[in-house]
């Protein structure tokens, strides 16, 4: 699980913003360390959908999410330029 370094508000957030997240446990496969707690993940924001008046959640995009593990930068999910879309409660 990542968590947001700066908290994560539709409010607060704009299109090209860098958003930071921590990995909060170890990232493992088959018994294998792949990234450690604390590691670094960040990404850019390329669209934000605030939620409505009655709770509703907001929705953000974000590209380019890489994961920096010791010396090796990997791209989480997708292609490096790729947009994600990632549906949030805020």
């Amino acid at each position: 699980m990542l968590v947001a370094v700066d908290g994560f508000s539709g409010q607060g957030l704009t299109t090209g913003q860098t958003v930071t997240f921590v990995l909060a446990e170890d990232l493992m496969q088959s018994g294998k360390v792949l990234a450690r707690t604390g590691d670094v993940a960040s990404g850019l924001v390329a669209q934000v959908i605030s939620g409505n008046a009655t709770g509703g959640a907001g929705s953000v995009a974000l590209k380019d999410v890489m994961l920096r593990s010791g010396n090796v930068t990997v791209p989480l999910i997708g292609a490096v330029g790729e947009t994600l879309a990632y549906a949030l409660s805020f």
